[in-house]
């Protein structure tokens, strides 16, 4: 969660160099690999879950079929809406592998601890992102080999780990309702801090959902 965008440079391409190959399409499956053979219960989650599985499968062959309607492709083309639909699963499985091997109270604690920490590591890097490099063509120069310069070059907002502002606001929207619900003393510091860092990331989207979010806490 820290290295957030960063994490997403292309190990290389596959089709004929139309979609990327990204350094979670190998982590994901491994872990959720390691997973179903490492746990001997597995088959029981798997069932329990058969209709939310079944139910994410369904909705994203509709999803990639009416994008293969609504703007038919080439065969060679149609592989890079099916690799998101692929990822989609992926990261659907590993949530169920998640709360598979976060059942008891001190598993689940420690999950929270470490989402905490790992919130606070990227609202740190953020501003520190947004002091020395508050423009992301800085980063790209500074990262030349890391195949960023196909990003939208976002001047004076800050976009952390993510360079992107409006992924950065999302991702800290959830995170001020982690903090404050994890700690009502130092959760409601960084909660704050956090809510400063989105107006830093000038997302619009991100100061409207804050206004519904403080409506709703």
């Amino acid at each position: 969660i820290p290295l957030g965008q960063i994490f997403k440079w292309e190990l290389g391409r596959i089709a004929s160099k139309d979609i990327s190959l990204l350094p979670t399409d190998v982590l994901v499956p491994m872990a959720i690999l390691a997973w179903l053979v490492g746990r001997y219960r597995t088959l029981p989650v798997v069932a329990r879950n058969i209709g939310w599985i079944v139910g994410i499968v369904a909705a994203n062959i509709v999803s990639f079929l009416i994008a293969i309607v609504s703007d038919p492709p080439s065969l060679r083309d149609a592989g890079v809406p099916l690799m998101y639909q692929v990822r989609v699963g992926q990261y659907f499985l590993l949530l169920i592998a998640v709360v598979d091997l976060c059942r008891g109270a001190e598993a689940r604690a420690e999950l929270i601890r470490t989402t905490v920490s790992a919130a606070a590591l990227v609202l740190l890097v953020g501003w520190i992102q947004y002091f020395l490099y508050p423009n992301v063509i800085d980063i790209v120069s500074v990262f030349p080999s890391l195949g960023f310069r196909r990003l939208d070059m976002h001047q004076g907002r800050m976009v952390s780990t993510f360079l992107d502002p409006n992924l950065f606001a999302a991702f800290l929207l959830l995170s001020i309702v982690l903090w404050v619900f994890w700690s009502r003393r130092i959760g409601i510091v960084l909660a704050a801090i956090g809510v400063a860092a989105i107006m830093a990331t000038a997302s619009r989207g991100g100061w409207a959902a804050l206004v519904v979010l403080a409506g709703v806490v």
